[in-house]
């Protein structure tokens, strides 16, 4: 009796001829159907259904493992020129305009053709919308020194206000500036 083959996830790379990162990414775009041994191998029989989408798989993955938020920052940065940061990329990635195609040590990684494919118009509103609130907001110490108060004062009377720190942790400057007058 002839024993039937499974494949792991590097036996499966290895025999559609990709790497383990490349199976893994195609396996959350859907490029590669989930393991149907187990949950966590697949038969001989699926396998030899995908190596005449190795091709496909290749061109859609990329042959560069994903880039983490920092390092898609500075990938958009170059390809657009604009002054993207790291939240920058997490707003895209909280609007649906870029999705992670995996994980490292996780944390998301995103695939270098996806930030590449991101149209600019989405990319230079995210990049100004952060400059605007950058520029109307402030840190809880900017926000103490303006009120001429001790950072701990500030937070009480903020709290009690009903007034809280917003995008990355800082403070709309018209509400802390309105604190004053109120209190």
């Amino acid at each position: 009796m002839e024993k039937v083959r499974e494949f792991g996830p590097v036996q499966l790379a290895r025999w559609l001829g990709l790497t383990p990162w490349q199976v893994a990414q195609a396996r959350e775009r859907g490029l590669v159907p989930e393991p149907d041994v187990a949950g966590r191998r697949w038969s001989e029989a699926l396998a030899r259904t995908l190596p005449e989408r190795a091709g496909e798989i290749r061109a859609a993955i990329g042959d560069r493992p994903g880039l983490g938020s920092v390092k898609a920052a500075a990938h958009l940065a170059a390809v657009t020129g604009l002054d993207v940061e790291r939240a920058d990329v997490i707003e895209l990635v909280a609007r649906g305009v870029l999705r992670p195609v995996g994980r490292y040590r996780g944390n998301p990684v995103y695939a270098p053709a996806d930030v590449e494919a991101l149209p600019r118009e989405s990319v230079e509103a995210v990049v100004q919308e952060r400059r605007a609130w950058w520029a109307a907001s402030v840190t809880a110490d900017e926000a103490a020194r303006l009120l001429g108060w001790p950072v701990g004062l500030f937070e009480v009377r903020a709290d009690a206000a009903g007034i809280v720190p917003r995008r990355a942790g800082r403070w709309a400057r018209e509400e802390v500036v309105g604190l004053a007058r109120s209190g």
